[in-house]
Order: C-alpha cells, then sequence, then structure tokens
C-alpha cells in the first residue's frame, strides 16, 4: 500500500509538474502574442500620428520636358523635387511648388515669364497661347502676358472661382456653383448658361466642360469635328483638349478621341482601360497609365512622342505646342522627412500580422514540453 501510495504520489506531482510547465508556457506565450499586438499596434498608430502631424501626404517631384526646345522649353526647365502639379503654354510652362508658388521658363515675348506673380498660396496654373493664369486659395485669378482681346484685363474679379483654362485666345474659369466664366477672343462662342460643370479644357478655338454626371458639353470652331463629333452619354471622368482633337476618359480607364486626325492623333489613341489621367499637345495626345507610365502618340516631329520618358511614378503630364512635360514623383509628408511607400507599409503591416498569427497559433497549440505545432 506505501508503495502504491508512493506510486501514486509520484505520478501525482508529475502531473501537477506537467500542468504548471504548460500553464507557464501558455502565459509565456500569450505574453508574446500580447507583446507582438501591441508592437503591431504601436507601429500603426506612430505612423498615422506622423502622418497627421507633418500635414497631408503629397505627391511632389521633379520636372521632366521633351519635344520643341527653341526657346528654352526644355534647357529651363527648374530643378528641384517640390513641384506638385505642371501647365504647358504654346511655348513656355509653368509649374506649381508645395508652398504654392509658381515657376516659370520657356518664351518671354510679352511678360509670360518675367511677370508671372509671386509669393506662395497658388493652388492651380494654366497656360494658353498668349495668356496665362494662377488660382489663388480664396479662388481669385491672377493674369499674365498677351492682352488680346482683354485676356489679361477682363479676367473675372471676385473669389469662388475653382478651376481656370487657357485656350488660344481666350480662358474660362469655373465657379463654385458648377458655372463658366469666360474672357477674351471668345467671338460669337460662349459657354452653355449651366451650373453643375466640375471641369473644363480649352483648345485652340473650341472648349469642353465635363458636368456632374459625366456627360461632355463643347462649343467652339468645329472645322474637324472636334464639336459635334463629341461622344454623348454619361461616366466620363476627366476632358483635354487639343489644338483640334479632343479627348475624354471614362470611368474604367478608357479613351474617347474626335477631331482632327491628320497626325494620327485620333487613330492612334491607345485602346484598353486603366489610364488615370490625358493630356493634349496641339497635335499629339498624352495618357497616363496606372502604373504611372506615360504613353504618346500623334505628331512627332520633334520627339513630342518618341522622346517621351520612359518609366513608371510619374504623377501629372501637360502638353503644349510641340512640348511636353510630366512630374516624376517623391512621395513626402509635409515638411518632414520621406514617408514609406504605401507597398512598403503593406508588406510590413502584413508581415507583423503574420509574425502575431504564427504566435497565437503557436500558443494554442503549445505542449507540454513547450513546443509549439
Amino acid at each position: 500500500m506505501d508503495g502504491l501510495l508512493s506510486d501514486l504520489g509520484s505520478t501525482s506531482m508529475y502531473n501537477i509538474d506537467n500542468h504548471l510547465i504548460s500553464v507557464i508556457n501558455h502565459a509565456s506565450r500569450f505574453q508574446i502574442f500580447r507583446c507582438r499586438t501591441k508592437a503591431f499596434l504601436i507601429a500603426i498608430l506612430t505612423l498615422v500620428m506622423m502622418i497627421v502631424a507633418s500635414g497631408q501626404t503629397s505627391f511632389a517631384g521633379s520636372i521632366v520636358a521633351w519635344g520643341m526646345n527653341n526657346v528654352g522649353q526644355i534647357s529651363n526647365v527648374p530643378t528641384g523635387a517640390d513641384f506638385k502639379s505642371v501647365a504647358a503654354g504654346s511655348l513656355n510652362g509653368y509649374a506649381l511648388r508645395d508652398d504654392g508658388s509658381i515657376a516659370a521658363w520657356g518664351f518671354n515675348y510679352d511678360g509670360q515669364i518675367t511677370n508671372v506673380p509671386t509669393g506662395t498660396g497658388f493652388k492651380a496654373i494654366a497656360g494658353g497661347g498668349d495668356g496665362s493664369f494662377a488660382l489663388r486659395a480664396d479662388g481669385t485669378i491672377v493674369s499674365w502676358g498677351t492682352n488680346s482681346g482683354g485676356l489679361i484685363t477682363n479676367v473675372p474679379s471676385g473669389p469662388g472661382f475653382i478651376a481656370i483654362e487657357a485656350g488660344e485666345m481666350f480662358a474660362h474659369a469655373l465657379r463654385t456653383d458648377g458655372s463658366i466664366a469666360a474672357w477674351g477672343n471668345l467671338g460669337t462662342f460662349v459657354p452653355p448658361n449651366e451650373t453643375g460643370f466640375t471641369a473644363i479644357a480649352g483648345g485652340g478655338y473650341h472648349t469642353y466642360a465635363l458636368r456632374a454626371d459625366g456627360s461632355i458639353a463643347a462649343w467652339g470652331h468645329n472645322s474637324d469635328g472636334q464639336v459635334s463629333m463629341t461622344p454623348t452619354g454619361t461616366g466620363f471622368i476627366a476632358i483635354a483638349a487639343g489644338h483640334s482633337t479632343g479627348y475624354a476618359l471614362r470611368a474604367d480607364g478608357s479613351i474617347a478621341a474626335w477631331g482632327l486626325d491628320d497626325q494620327l492623333q485620333v487613330t492612334n489613341t491607345p485602346s484598353g482601360i486603366g489610364f488615370k489621367a490625358i493630356a493634349a499637345g496641339y497635335f499629339s495626345g498624352y495618357a497616363l497609365r496606372q502604373d504611372g507610365s506615360i504613353i504618346a502618340w500623334g505628331m512627332d516631329n520633334l520627339g513630342q512622342v518618341s522622346n517621351t520618358p520612359t518609366g513608371t511614378g510619374f504623377t501629372a503630364i501637360a502638353g503644349g505646342w510641340q512640348t511636353a512635360y510630366a512630374i516624376r514623383a517623391q512621395q513626402t509628408v509635409g515638411p518632414g522627412p520621406a514617408v514609406p511607400e504605401p507597398s512598403a507599409v503593406f508588406l510590413a503591416a502584413l508581415g507583423a500580422f503574420v509574425s502575431v498569427w504564427r504566435t497565437a497559433r503557436g500558443w494554442k497549440s503549445v505542449g507540454a514540453n513547450g513546443a509549439a505545432s
């Protein structure tokens, strides 16, 4: 009996020891799980706090130019990596920096460069054949360049404008209610008396406006069907106007083209879906793919198509007379240090999640010897 009790006592002590080891291992694994989960949450919260503390994420970058360079449209492009948008006039270029100041280069025949407004806080720019324009944060418009047909002196006054465009010898601005103001050499072509427009684009002597439902209004010269052949229906999300050609981007990322086709600027428009931005030169077209690569078509007498930059990471494109511009992005947050690319953040989060999941899985199946299955 004493031997049996001794054996039972030994067995009980053995079982107790195993239970204690199991409890300790469970507690240890649970503690690791909690620590890793806490570290993961802290990392995510830290990233969010960095973004909130530093400012809104932007994709400012450097300017790339190609095509004609007879008056410094390419060779005088400003350096730096703090540009967030770019616009093209007929023989000059303009870019908006992160602080809202404007850079200008190219032909200065009527103050298009030297009369560029100084200061910061501008939120949009537009370059045309003769005049150029900038939109302040309060929605007022500043103009400079050639004053043909009152292009400069007849700029509408007052705040509340949200978008601007410049055609060959005219300009338009979009009010907060979606109505359109027009000035310059308009002739008999006036914009529709409507509200609810969301975007506007001016070509050689014609203009397009995008309604809230994605339908397009067109007016102006119709020498090559650039007005009458404008696509009907809804669902368009962006518009662009060449000299006598029009382009529109559908919601699925496909491109519609119409009008003058003497340089195959309509015929060679890329097919397929997934494009996210479009731009028009005088006789050429440009589109931005989802990966930030650029495709070009149309007139190529000065490399405005064949010299289009390769690679990915471009965020904005603009077409001028025979010159084009793009911004190659460098992601930053406010004035602070560079922020990890979204893909890097995703991979880091995924790795942390897998680590936490494996730890949790091991904690649930840990054995008496402390080994996880």
